[in-house]
């Protein structure tokens, strides 16, 4: 992971930067207008030797009695530790008059580049080296007035160095009020990514703590603790959808091995009966009773592809509800049952002004026709199966009762889940369902806001009973 810098430091710099470009400016355009300032001065001084000068008529520069009486000679000026002016004259003849003690400090090529330089009748002030030097062409010839510069540039420096300390000092304590103030600004954030630090590597029960500061920064703080609890609410409902995807492939492996193990034996005597004619091993009779078995053996591989339909059917949302006569569907039950079971007595009673509710009416006649075949195929012959239809309170009761043998004691609390049949053995020997008719009835019953229950008949026998509420028909 590449390394960066803090947020102190992304504060700082920039602020630091900007502050010692803006003083370098400041420096340099203070330091020039200081240098023209201290020129200018230096110029006015000039001035006025040239002036002390120019009163001084040609020959008479150490005339007691002349223009300078009153003021100090060079040699005084010396002993007071200031360095003398550079006086000189250039006649119209081109000769020079040394006017001062010294003026080898102005090469005489440079004094003629100056002559050069200057018009007739005007004054000109110029740099040359550590002189400073004031030419003024008049009628009688050139006067040359020079000033050192050597304390001026000392000045200078000194003036630069206190610039330069200046800019060092303040930089210093702008950089202290800077930290400073960074450090209360970053403090919080820094708070924050460690807490979303923690939170990125799992814990999602850090406490997020932000605590005094800038408005901005408790709104961070709050949108960190709102993230987290979304985060939190799909993590977990993404625990409950994995676990209740598990419980779905669990339940579908079930039903899978049951399904299996359902579908195995019809196939398993359907292979062997054709195996048997290939083979040429069967007589007429016995190839009858072959022929009987295969049909028995497909109409039960029908029936469980029939109830495994249904069953999905039944397990999605969506239902063509519309008006229901809960009594004409439990009367075309029994027309069917009656078709299935010819031997069999079958009586409907259907209780009178029975009223109208909201339905699948074609999902509620397969849900009454499975229990209804579920008590024939469970009972002799010749024991009688009742279908009843009756109002009770808000609620309209479907009853299928027979007079059998009644329910088992055990598996009752598992007779409406797929597959579940407690006398397996006399169901597959009666020609008996896959366990999925109940289910079936179950979920249906359930589409309709109501439930299922299997009771005991008085005098012997099992009841299977639907109830649901009554629902007016829009």
């Amino acid at each position: 992971m590449t390394a960066r810098p803090s947020l102190r430091v992304v504060l700082l710099v920039p602020v630091l930067a900007t502050l010692l470009a803006g003083f370098a400016a400041l420096a340099v355009f203070v330091d020039r207008i200081e240098w023209r300032n201290r020129l200018a001065d230096v110029d006015a001084e000039l001035v006025r030797a040239e002036l002390t000068l120019l009163q001084t008529p040609p020959g008479r520069g150490d005339d007691p009695g002349g223009p300078r009486a009153g003021l100090p000679d060079d040699a005084t000026l010396v002993a007071l530790g200031v360095e003398p002016p550079l006086r000189l004259r250039v006649d119209p003849s081109g000769r020079v008059v040394p006017l001062s003690d010294d003026i080898s400090r102005l090469p005489p090529d440079r004094i003629a580049a100056l002559i050069a330089e200057v018009d007739p009748g005007t004054s000109r002030s110029s740099t040359v080296g550590e002189l400073r030097v004031r030419v003024t062409s008049g009628t009688d010839g050139v006067t040359i007035t020079g000033l050192s510069l050597v304390t001026v540039r000392e000045g200078m420096a000194d003036f630069r160095r206190a610039l330069i300390l200046g800019a060092v000092a303040i930089a210093a304590v702008v950089a202290t009020v800077t930290t400073i103030a960074t450090t209360l600004i970053t403090r919080p954030v820094a708070r924050l990514a460690a807490t979303a630090g923690r939170i990125a590597d799992g814990d999602l029960t850090t406490e997020i703590h932000v605590g005094a500061g800038a408005a901005e920064i408790g709104d961070l703080g709050d949108d960190l603790g709102r993230m987290v609890a979304r985060l939190t609410d799909m993590i977990e409902r993404s625990e409950l959808a994995a676990a209740d995807a598990e419980a779905a492939r669990d339940e579908v492996r079930r039903v899978l091995a049951d399904l299996s193990h359902e579908i195995r034996t019809p196939l398993t005597a359907l292979k062997g009966y054709s195996d048997l004619h290939r083979a040429g091993m069967l007589d007429d009779d016995q190839r009858g009773r072959a022929m009987d078995r295969i049909g028995a053996e497909s109409e039960r591989l029908a029936r469980l592809a029939a109830d495994m339909l249904e069953l999905a059917r039944t397990g999605r949302s969506e239902a063509d509800f519309a008006a229901m006569d809960v009594g004409r569907v439990v009367d075309a039950v029994a027309d069917d049952l009656r078709a299935a079971h010819p031997e069999r007595p079958i009586t409907a009673v259907v209780a009178s002004a029975l009223p109208e509710t909201r339905g699948d009416v074609d999902r509620f006649h397969q849900a009454v026709l499975n229990l209804g075949a579920n008590a024939c195929v469970h009972t002799d012959a010749d024991v009688p199966v009742e279908l009843r239809a009756r109002r009770d309170g808000d609620e309209l009761v479907v009853a299928v009762v027979d007079h059998g043998r009644g329910l088992p004691a055990e598996g009752r609390a598992a007779l409406f889940d797929a597959f579940a049949r407690p006398e397996a053995s006399r169901a597959r020997s009666r020609g008996g369902g896959a366990g999925l008719g109940l289910a079936v009835a179950k979920a249906v019953a359930e589409l309709h806001r109501g439930g299922v229950r299997a009771l005991d008949t008085p005098g012997g026998g099992a009841t299977f009973e639907i109830r649901m509420p009554v629902v007016p028909p829009v």
